[in-house]
C-alpha cells in the first residue's frame, strides 16, 4: 500500500564555514502518499516548515527565528532548506519530520551539522 518511506537527511557540506552557505536535503518515498508537511528541526526547535498544497492553495512555506539560522526562502521547498551566513549556534543535530495524511505517517531523518572558523 501506499505509505511513507525511506526518509533521509544530508547536510551539503556537514563541515561549514561560519558566515558561508548549508543546505539541508530531506529525500523521501512517498510511495503514492500524499504529502502533507516537511519541519526541520535544530534540536528541539522548529525553524523551517514546509506545508504541501491542500484543497487548491498554494504550498506553505514558514520561517521560525532562531539566532544563527538564516533561511534563504527562495530555495528552499519539499525536499531541502538553503541556509545562508550560519553561526555556531547551528552546530549540533538537525533533524526532518516528514508527514503524510491519508494514510497519516510521520518519520523522522536526523543528522549532524559542525560549524568551524572564527
Amino acid at each position: 500500500g501506499a505509505c511513507l518511506r525511506d526518509v533521509t537527511l544530508s547536510v551539503i557540506p556537514p563541515v561549514v564555514e561560519r558566515g558561508q552557505q548549508a543546505r539541508l536535503v530531506c529525500q523521501y518515498d512517498l510511495e503514492n502518499a500524499n504529502l502533507y508537511s516537511v519541519k526541520y528541526y535544530r534540536g528541539s526547535y522548529e525553524f523551517f516548515r514546509y506545508t504541501a498544497s491542500e484543497k487548491g492553495n498554494m504550498p506553505q512555506t514558514k520561517v521560525f527565528p532562531i539566532k544563527g539560522i538564516n533561511v534563504d526562502l527562495s530555495h528552499s521547498n519539499a525536499t531541502q532548506v538553503v541556509l545562508t551566513n550560519v553561526g555556531h549556534s547551528l552546530t549540533g543535530n538537525v533533524s526532518c519530520e516528514v508527514t503524510t495524511d491519508r494514510p497519516f505517517v510521520m518519520k523522522v531523518a536526523r543528522a549532524r551539522v559542525t560549524v568551524v572558523g572564527e
